[in-house]
C-alpha cells in the first residue's frame, strides 16, 4: 500500500511541489511554536465573560510551525464552505500581520509558511489527491506555485 501512496503524485502536483519548495530556501532560522493543530470555529468557545478559548487540543504541538493555526483556519473554511482564495485572505488579514510582527517574522515570510503547511499537511496526512482535503491542498499548492 505505501508503494501505492509513494506514486499518487501526477506530473502537475511534482511539478507544482517542486516549484514551491524553491521558496522555501531562507537564511533566518524558523520560530517554533506551540500550535493548535486543528484551529477551526468549530474548536473555539465563548466564555461567560466573552473571553474565546480553543478547544480539542488533541492535534497539539509543541514545536509547530508558524502560520500553521491561521493557514489550517483559513484553507479549512474555504474547502468546507467554498470561501475565498485563502492565501488571499491571509495576505489581507491584520491578524496575521499582527501575528508576524509579534513572533519577528518579516511579512515576505508568509507564503515560505503557508506553502510549508499546504505540503506537510498534504504528505504528512496520508491525504493525497484522491481526498478530498488533499485535493483542495495541492490545488492551493498549484495555484501558489504559479505566484
Amino acid at each position: 500500500m505505501l508503494a501505492k501512496q509513494q506514486s499518487a503524485f501526477t506530473e502537475m502536483e511534482k511539478d507544482s511541489i517542486h516549484k514551491v519548495s524553491e521558496t522555501l530556501q531562507g537564511k533566518s532560522p524558523i520560530p517554533f511554536l506551540i500550535i493548535h493543530g486543528d484551529f477551526a470555529p468549530w474548536n473555539l468557545k465563548r466564555l461567560t465573560n466573552d473571553e474565546i478559548t480553543a478547544i480539542d487540543w488533541e492535534d497539539s504541538d509543541l514545536n509547530g510551525l508558524p502560520l500553521w493555526d491561521l493557514s489550517h483556519f483559513f484553507c479549512i473554511q474555504a474547502h468546507l464552505f467554498g470561501g475565498p482564495n485563502p492565501f488571499k485572505e491571509i495576505l489581507e488579514s491584520p491578524l496575521v500581520a499582527l501575528y508576524m510582527k509579534r513572533i519577528g517574522l518579516a511579512q515576505n515570510n508568509i507564503k515560505q509558511f503557508y506553502t510549508l503547511y499546504l505540503i506537510k499537511k498534504f504528505i504528512g496526512s496520508g491525504l493525497f489527491s484522491t481526498n478530498s482535503y488533499g485535493a483542495f491542498l495541492i490545488q492551493q499548492i498549484h495555484r501558489i506555485s504559479r505566484q
